[in-house]
């Protein structure tokens, strides 16, 4: 997920993009200023076309370019067709508002003098400029203040990121509610009970026992059981998360980010499933740090 927090100077954009940052564990880009030279900017968003996918942007020259250029007076370095592949891939907008009164512009090493007296005296039209631009993109509105831990529960969306790793690793299904045919539903069994032995501690013998078990009972449940069961084994997992205090939604992201970097497994015998139905840990692979998120 690309993540832009936009807003004018001096609406704590660079605070909450940090956090985010850190809380997800993505990598950031800092808002790089007015273009330094005319060709500049052009060469600027083609470096940003080739970061990966999940990044947060503190400010983006397809947002904030668009505005600061009429409003201050100089030629826009930004292309329609790049602002329109920009906005195709669906960023997350945070829009900062500056509306709790004026606070103290920190000036950056690329800001000259002339800049921030364009700014200044350009501050209400800059900020019309910007509710605009967020009453039509924004996704939420931050404001400075406001509790920073929950724009992460914002920028979660469960389905969206199981649709996302699906396409990944060539896994979509598109079509009607179906049963599943009976090896990929023998491999979903199997998957579901690693996960619950690994919760309850159990050993290697007592899992294999247990997925064994499952897998004995061959009667199918109707459609409507099954997806029942499901929504309520999804509940559970999250209650019990709750009750212990886990803060789920930035331990997902750290998990869907690790996920994002396997691979499909070719040989059925680099699964530690046996199945070609597995995503698998290619060489050099990182595990999520969560053990950060528990202090």
């Amino acid at each position: 997920m690309m993540i832009v927090v936009e807003g004018p100077d001096a609406a704590g954009k660079s605070t909450l993009a940090r956090y985010l940052a850190e809380a997800l564990e993505l990598p950031m880009i800092i808002s790089e200023g007015p273009p330094k030279h005319p060709s500049e900017m052009g060469e600027r968003l083609k470096r940003y076309s080739q970061l990966p996918a999940n990044i947060i942007f503190d400010r983006h020259p397809c947002v904030s370019e668009m505005i600061y250029a009429p409003a201050l007076g100089r030629a826009c370095g930004v292309s329609a067709r790049a602002v329109k592949e920009f906005y195709d891939k669906k960023p997350f907008f945070i829009y900062c508002d500056p509306a709790r009164g004026h606070q103290v512009h920190v000036v950056k090493e690329h800001e000259s003098r002339e800049h921030l007296e364009g700014i200044a005296s350009n501050r209400d039209k800059i900020l019309a400029a910007y509710r605009d631009w967020a009453f039509e993109h924004a996704t939420v509105l931050y404001r400075i203040g406001d509790d920073m831990s929950s724009y992460v529960h914002h920028v979660i969306d469960f389905c969206q990121d199981i649709a996302d790793f699906h396409q990944r690793f060539d896994l979509v299904y598109m079509g009607k509610p179906r049963h599943l045919d009976q090896d990929f539903r023998d491999f979903r069994i199997r998957f579901m009970a690693e996960e619950l032995c690994e919760y309850a501690g159990v050993s290697e013998m007592t899992k294999k026992l247990i997925q064994s078990a499952l897998q004995t009972q061959r009667t199918v449940p109707p459609l409507e059981d099954q997806f029942d069961a499901l929504i309520d084994l999804v509940y559970v997992a999250l209650g019990t998360s709750h009750m212990h205090g886990f803060p789920f939604h930035e331990g997902w992201a750290r998990v869907q980010a690790a996920n994002m970097r396997k691979a499909r497994a070719i040989h059925s015998d680099e699964s530690k499933r046996g199945s070609l139905f597995d995503v698998v840990k290619p060489p050099g692979w990182k595990p999520p740090n969560l053990k950060g998120l528990l202090k």
